[in-house]
């Protein structure tokens, strides 16, 4: 699990990323908590993934974990979204 590994470190450097652009761009503090709690979601899977090597169970947590990043990543950009298409109209 080596490439999964790297890949996932990878993408909470991004999430960090993400959390320093929105409270630089000052987005709003939801969009801020948002980027957060993305985040955070992000350092639970990269702790679940290493204990998950020697207790199997919490693999599904892992995935479970998982889903629920993608589901924050959705809807915070479901969010960016719209807030855009509504400053533009208004």
């Amino acid at each position: 699990f080596g490439p999964h590994a790297i890949f996932g470190y990878t993408i909470i450097l991004l999430m960090l990323g993400l959390v320093i652009v929105a409270a630089a761009g000052r987005l709003g503090r939801t969009q801020i908590r948002f980027a957060g709690g993305l985040l955070l979601a992000g350092v639970v899977q990269a702790v679940l993934g290493s204990i998950s090597e020697n207790a199997p169970i919490v693999g599904l947590l892992h995935g479970v974990n998982a889903l629920a990043i993608f589901s924050l990543a959705g809807m915070l950009a479901h969010r960016a979204w719209s807030g855009e298409r509504a400053q533009a109209q208004g």
